[in-house]
């Protein structure tokens, strides 16, 4: 069975709970290590094994925290464009 889900983290003990229940064994990480630090570590039963498999993502993770953090709506357009990272040649 695969589960895909978001912000482990933020799991309540029943949450916790729910999961042991599926008898999950390994938990593959695909953040990248920056958006892991600003996360936080997730929160799951005993047990079970975490794998860190980071995506490259070219970067864009810190480029979009970057352009959120300025609070400057022209900053963003000019690092973000109309969805892409307008630095790199990246675009979504």
């Amino acid at each position: 069975m695969v589960i895909s889900a978001l912000a482990l983290g933020k799991l309540t003990d029943a949450d916790v709970a729910t999961l042991s229940a599926l008898d999950l064994r390994t938990v593959v990480d695909f953040r990248v290590p920056l958006e892991t630090r600003g996360d936080g570590a997730d929160h799951l039963p005993e047990g079970v094994t975490v794998t860190s498999r980071p995506l490259d993502d070219q970067g864009l993770y810190a480029t979009t925290m970057e352009a959120i953090a300025s609070k400057d709506p022209v900053r963003q357009q000019e690092m973000l464009g109309d969805g892409g990272m307008s630095s790199s040649g990246f675009s979504m």
